[in-house]
């Protein structure tokens, strides 16, 4: 079979257009023959803006997809104000069509 590698990236910008996190997948996969399969997962995610943290990585191969979850949290201070459960999924196709 073929091998592939893929990224897929979620970020959050603020109103002045400024970075404020992302949490990447990067996924590697073999295809061909009617079939495909993740062979390798990785996340990638950081925050890049004090308020903003960004913690519980993980990454997992299912079948033919990479998937990472992450959490972003925002704070005022110390007090946590609202965590938004982030998920990137990268598909790999039988003929190595990403999506």
């Amino acid at each position: 079979g073929l091998v592939g590698s893929e990224m897929c990236i979620r970020d959050s910008y603020n109103s002045d257009h400024e970075l404020l996190w992302y949490v990447q997948v990067k996924g590697t996969f073999t295809y061909g023959n009617g079939s495909a399969k993740c062979t390798d997962a990785q996340i990638f995610a950081e925050s890049y803006n004090s308020h903003w943290k960004i913690s519980n990585r993980s990454a997992k191969k299912d079948g033919n997809k990479a998937i990472a979850t992450a959490k972003a949290k925002f704070y005022n201070g110390n007090i946590l104000i609202k965590t938004l459960d982030q998920t990137v999924t990268l598909t790999c196709s039988s003929t190595g069509v990403f999506s």
